[in-house]
């Protein structure tokens, strides 16, 4: 019997710090395992965002000025004649000039000084799957130099930037139905669930009835936080889509975590 125990404290140590992207606990509620299951795919459509924005003493001279950027950039930005190209013009959204300046900066006027309107310009390529690295770079090059002259920006707010920790990226590459991939990550979750319960099993331990099942599909995160808060805004997208910053791979995650009775030793 303590040999068995032994085996089994053994194995729940090592293999809970050694399997990759999984974690293991025991508690009075029983025994809970966690694993992550990855499917990788291609992303299949560029977008690049850019912002347009006007700012005046009233709301209808921001909007007029925003307006007058956004038609320019719209009409610059098609007349460069890409392949499967779209694009999408947001509803315009009106803040403080000083509220919107800074991130964790930010005071709030004590009298009124402004409107400011903002627009966002969605460019979309389709098909980018028949496209290498540099000929996707010169399509972000064209794009980006028409909707400058129009006055236009890149969109990338502030605190994104500070959180993101890298150059101002307006690009992103999406896999518009990435329902087989999360299929796929789940199966190989489940796989990896069966391997785990299997080894505590042949250490000794008597594993009863499944109590819990909590599942979740994330994209693949870095380190890094605002990457981690994209790839949670990704999961969450109703339409079913998932973004890269890479134009050749997009990994869904699914995380699993199932709690099993313990009958026995």
């Amino acid at each position: 019997m303590h040999v068995r125990l032994l085996m089994a404290a053994v194995a729940f140590l090592a293999y809970s710090h050694t399997a990759e992207g999984a974690d293991t606990s025991r508690s009075a509620n029983g025994l809970s395992i966690t694993v992550m299951g990855k499917s990788t795919g291609q992303p299949d459509t560029m977008k690049i965002t850019l912002s347009s924005s006007g700012t005046a003493g009233t709301a209808s001279d921001a909007l007029q000025q925003c307006a007058q950027k956004t038609d320019s950039a719209v009409k610059a930005v098609q007349e460069l004649g890409i392949d499967d190209m779209d694009v999408e013009v947001s509803m315009c959204q009106f803040s403080s000039p000083v509220a919107a300046a800074s991130f964790m900066m930010q005071q709030v006027p004590s009298a009124p000084s402004g409107t400011m309107a903002t627009q966002s310009i969605i460019v979309k390529v389709a098909n980018i799957r028949t496209k290498d690295k540099g000929e996707l770079a010169a399509i972000v090059v064209r794009v980006l130099d028409a909707a400058n002259k129009a006055g236009v920006g890149i969109s990338q707010t502030n605190m994104q930037a500070a959180m993101q920790g890298l150059a101002n990226n307006p690009v992103a590459y999406t896999l518009a139905d990435a329902s087989e991939l999360r299929a796929s990550a789940l199966e190989d979750a489940t796989q990896k669930m069966a391997s785990r319960k299997e080894l505590f099993e042949k250490s000794g331990m008597k594993i009863g009835r499944l109590l819990s099942v909590n599942d979740s599909t994330i994209t693949a995160s870095s380190m890094n936080v605002w990457r981690q808060f994209v790839d949670a805004n990704n999961a969450s997208r109703e339409d079913g889509s998932v973004s890269s910053t890479d134009p050749e791979k997009v990994t869904v995650t699914q995380k699993l975590t199932m709690v099993y009775e313990i009958t026995g030793e």
